[in-house]
């Protein structure tokens, strides 16, 4: 017993001195407050340069009330070296520490991840060798909320998520498979949207529900074009595949669906969009190999086991899109109300 409190200690003060850390490069406690499924979290920054990056992704989800927040999230660069504790190797092996109190996971040059449950601290650090800068997209903080995610009972997957009547279906495919444009279309159709691109699945009293981790809205210029959206588009700060994001922070969201099937987009001729049932097996693993990719190296076979369990009850469709997205728009809605509703 005076072992575990002992290594239990152990682990807050390291992450203490992780938080020193920070706030050292900071040159001060820079955070935001976010709204993110339900709970108040807390995102330490290591630079206002990184900060001001990632505001524009929580268009909609920056927390300006004050309160004390569920949990903190810690995402920055750094040598990873300087988080190896004098007691671990200072070769390239990974150095990793588990228990019940919480994780260390280091691989010298490449990351380091972190979890103190007792204090409800999650942290991610890269390598400052990587090139990329941080927050060059909204993706950065993916492998961030995927920790803190999974020790709260949750999934982070990659596809859009559209509804009506508290319900809704997940739109997932391939990237440029026309997910996001269906998604805003579904929106301008008067649908609810959670999300169109990465939402976060939490299942209770066995129904599943979709919640949003972003609120932007990405669009290709083709399909802006095509959609005619009438909304204001933001300024990202950096560029990021050329896409357009609107700001739908004028718009009620909801909070979650409770969600009923899978949509599969399909690009096709078809003069009228066509849905009919798919492949459950083949879909559900395109889903799962999506979203483990997007988190870097999430993919340990308890994570992808428990992903495909959360979805597996779940029927499957696909939609052969045609030519005219608010047409295949139309058709996703009078689905949803006739078949799920």
């Amino acid at each position: 017993m005076k072992d575990r409190e002992e290594q239990k200690a152990s682990l807050s003060q390291y992450f203490d001195a992780v938080d020193r850390r920070i706030m050292k490069l900071a040159g001060g406690d820079l955070h935001l407050d976010l709204q993110i499924c339900g709970r108040r979290l807390r995102v330490h920054y290591a630079s206002l340069e990184d900060m001001e990056r990632s505001r524009f992704s929580f268009t909609g989800m920056i927390d300006d009330t004050k309160g004390e927040p569920e949990a903190h999230l810690s995402y920055w660069k750094d040598d990873t070296k300087n988080y190896l504790p004098s007691s671990a190797s200072t070769g390239n092996d990974i150095y990793r520490v588990r228990d019940e109190s919480g994780e260390l996971n280091i691989l010298p040059g490449y990351h380091m991840k972190g979890i103190d449950r007792h204090g409800n601290r999650y942290y991610v650090c890269r390598s400052e060798n990587e090139r990329a800068p941080l927050f060059g997209n909204s993706h950065d903080l993916l492998p961030l909320f995927d920790v803190w995610a999974r020790e709260n009972g949750m999934y982070i997957y990659h596809g859009a998520v559209v509804g009506t009547g508290g319900k809704g279906v997940i739109i997932a495919g391939r990237n440029h498979a026309g997910k996001s444009t269906l998604a805003v279309g579904c929106m301008l159709q008067g649908m609810d949207l959670v999300t169109d691109d990465q939402f976060a699945a939490v299942r209770e009293d066995g129904v599943l529900y979709a919640m949003p981790i972003y609120r932007i809205l990405g669009l290709n210029p083709d399909s802006f074009e095509r959609l005619d959206p009438h909304l204001p588009v933001m300024d990202t700060l950096v560029p990021w595949e050329e896409k357009i994001f609107l700001d739908i922070s004028g718009i009620k969201l909801p909070g979650r669906l409770a969600v009923q099937a899978i949509i599969v987009p399909v690009l096709s001729h078809e003069e009228a969009p066509v849905i009919c049932p798919a492949d459950k097996g083949s879909a559900i693993v395109r889903i799962v190999r999506s979203s483990v990719a997007e988190y870097r190296g999430n993919d340990t076979p308890e994570t992808v086991a428990g992903m495909v369990g959360m979805l597996k009850h779940l029927p499957v469709y696909e939609i052969r899109l045609s030519t005219d997205v608010r047409a295949n728009a139309e058709k996703l809605k009078r689905f949803v109300q006739d078949r799920l509703l």
